[in-house]
């Protein structure tokens, strides 16, 4: 399965996450793709009908470790944390802040 994106998208993505980075536009998305997780195995199991929640934090890492986004019901979205470097870099994973958590 590939990606659409359109320059709008891109765009808008750049402008609202990319520009604090220290990092140019081919280098943020450059990056941001080399940092796509693997599916866990419980998302594949159970792709097209119920997973609990307690069962994808185990999947990604744990409670503090991800978001879930969830639209009309379904998971859409799963967002992690990682440190950013002095050079505007990513470095590991880390606890994803407690506003991000809410």
């Amino acid at each position: 399965m590939g990606f659409f994106c359109t320059s709008e998208k891109i765009s808008s993505e750049w402008a609202k996450h990319g520009t604090c980075s220290g990092l140019t536009q081919e280098d943020y998305f450059m990056t941001a793709l080399d940092l796509l997780l693997p599916t866990p195995s419980i998302v594949k199991e159970k792709y097209g009908s119920v997973a609990s929640r307690e069962d994808l934090e185990k999947g990604y890492l744990g409670s503090d470790m991800s978001v879930f986004v969830c639209k009309r019901g379904y998971l859409s979205e799963v967002r992690v944390c990682f440190e950013k470097m002095e050079d505007g870099s990513p470095g590991e994973r880390v606890l994803c802040p407690e506003t991000l958590l809410k």
